[in-house]
């Protein structure tokens, strides 16, 4: 069998939450380098204070083309490196997945700054401290590999807790025509947990599910980007779709774009957002949400069954 790594590079962070001393990060290179199907390794380490614990970050090149076989058999040679590493305290781990060789390592949830927006560029797997104890990381690795071959584009897949899980990925279409794409996503079994949390985005779309995208959310989806290609005459600048069935709550959230003030362009939507609202309410859409952003300023208003207002509002 191929190595895993030959075709690209991943990145693997562990940060620690506490720890009574520097981490000797020279020896934890020299053994996740000796991890079949490593490339590369690569240590960093924050100290802490008084108020605030250190951690330690190890970066570990693996592949940018993992397949979800070679998860399941790189994960249990991390672990038991990680392990053997005798770090006193739960690691927080991070995978990368990419093709440059010189990635540098980030800490998640670094302790003494923000570590600012994780890239989207990448595919990428975090946990916090504690959690990897109570996961399956070969699963979740399998899980991020699945998804980026369904989405067609890089994947985010962080972990909070033991059975939470948010996968984010920014879609390679439009609104008009992801449709397929989520259908697609929703009829996978590998994908379809019920307590993984969903994030897409687009160029005129952000699809947000609270625990899991099931078909029925795919059929809603593909109604709302159909439904919302215009409005009362202006075209669709974004659309945005919030599900929470726990809540239980469906929000649809549309964004319009006008050349005339916004007070003139809104008084020629109201109509249409009402009859678009029944037909979404059919649907189980709790409340449709439309900003209309004019040539002065931009105005919002909320149709539901029953709206806290009646009329236009300033501001987004």
């Amino acid at each position: 069998m191929r190595p895993i790594a030959v075709a690209g590079l991943a990145l693997v962070l562990v940060g620690l939450a506490a720890c009574s001393g520097a981490p000797d990060t020279e020896r934890a290179e020299q053994r996740l380098s000796g991890v079949d199907g490593v490339l590369d390794a690569d240590a960093a380490w924050v100290g802490g204070s008084f108020k605030v614990a250190p951690s330690a970050a190890v970066s570990v090149a693996v592949g940018d083309d993992l397949t979800a076989q070679e998860a399941s058999e790189l994960a249990p040679g991390l672990l038991d490196t990680l392990a053997d590493l005798d770090w006193e305290a739960s690691p927080a781990l991070a995978v990368e997945l990419d093709d440059d060789a010189d990635a540098t390592p980030f800490l998640p949830r670094r302790p003494d700054d923000d570590p600012g927006p994780r890239p989207t560029d990448v595919s990428t797997y975090s946990t916090g401290p504690g959690d990897l104890d109570r996961r399956d990381l070969a699963g979740d690795l399998a899980l991020l590999v699945g998804a980026t071959q369904v989405l067609e584009a890089p994947a985010q897949l962080e972990v909070t807790g033991a059975d939470e899980a948010t996968l984010t990925a920014v879609l390679p279409t439009d609104a008009a025509a992801s449709g397929v794409l989520v259908r697609e996503v929703s009829t996978d079994q590998a994908l379809s947990g019920t307590g993984l949390r969903w994030r897409l985005t687009g160029p005129d779309l952000a699809l947000e599910v609270e625990s899991g995208l099931t078909p029925e959310v795919a059929d809603l989806w593909a109604l709302v980007a159909e439904d919302t290609a215009e409005l009362g005459g202006l075209a669709r600048g974004r659309v945005v779709l919030s599900v929470d069935d726990e809540q239980p709550l469906r929000l649809v959230r549309l964004e319009l774009t006008a050349d005339a003030p916004a007070a003139r362009a809104a008084a020629g939507v109201t109509g249409p957002a009402r009859r678009l609202y029944e037909r979404l309410a059919t649907a189980g859409v709790d409340e449709l949400e439309v900003v209309v952003t004019g040539a002065d300023t931009q105005v919002r208003r909320a149709f539901s069954a029953d709206p806290v207002t009646t009329r236009w509002e300033p501001g987004a």
